[in-house]
């Protein structure tokens, strides 16, 4: 099973590494998601780490449906 993620990981790298700016633009927007939800939820860190998971899982989706 490692060998299988350590591949996938690998594969998607090399894909990724081929268009640079698909890249550079996902991590724009990671960045952009991350910082604006706490803004937008508020400073309370319980909150905040129960929501953590889905806003990450979130974009995640949103990103490859984009696609």
């Amino acid at each position: 099973m490692t060998k299988t993620f350590g591949a996938v990981v690998r594969r998607d790298l090399l894909l990724a590494a081929r268009q640079r700016a698909d890249v550079a633009n996902t991590l724009l927007f990671f960045l952009v998601v991350v910082t604006m939800v706490p803004l937008g939820v508020g400073p309370e860190i319980n909150t905040l780490r129960t929501i953590a998971p889905g806003v990450v899982g979130w974009r995640r989706c949103w990103r490859r449906s984009c696609r």
